[in-house]
């Protein structure tokens, strides 16, 4: 319940915030873009609730935006288990969908292998971003960073926060 207070007063911030940004150009969509979202449960969560593309939609009232998820629990940038038959699926609704901002949200599960599976972490990451580029030509690409973990269990929380961390330089 927390969580959500926390997220609904975030978005119903986002105006006042966006007033009061700094001056550096950030891309304005334009009217109709559709964002496709790609990720795991993190990213599944936002859009399941609601309170993203309710963001999107207060932040841009004009523009018509559309929000649509490939995200599922459990997806890893190198693994994405599906039913059969969804690769075909798959080509059907990305027809449907010309995303024009392709948003991916992983690294979270990956954290797992900390330290360890950073190398293969960022050659597949970076096979998944020329497949992103083939998919969706001429979409804009915005990486999510997975969430730190809590640091109240201290020895497994503070080291995956350093993993976090260490990723991230």
């Amino acid at each position: 319940m927390k969580f959500r207070v926390l997220l609904l007063a975030l978005v119903t911030a986002i105006p006042a915030l966006r007033a009061a940004a700094p001056a550096a150009p950030e891309p304005t969509p334009r009217p109709g873009s559709t964002y496709l979202f790609y990720g795991a449960g993190m990213v599944e969560r936002l859009l399941e609730e609601g309170f993203l593309e309710a963001g999107l939609q207060l932040a841009y009232p004009e523009l018509g935006l559309r929000v649509r998820s490939l995200a599922w629990t459990g997806d890893e940038v190198a693994h994405r288990r599906r039913p059969e038959g969804y690769s075909e699926h798959l080509k059907s609704l990305l027809a449907a969908w010309p995303a024009d901002v392709v948003v991916l949200g992983y690294g979270f599960n990956e954290s797992f292998a900390g330290t360890d599976g950073l190398a293969d972490f960022r050659r597949q990451y970076e096979v998944l971003l020329g497949e992103m580029a083939r998919r969706h030509p001429g979409a804009r690409l915005v990486l999510l960073a997975p969430h730190a973990v809590e640091e109240r269990s201290a020895p497994p929380g503070a080291a995956r926060n350093a993993d976090v961390a260490a990723y991230a330089a």
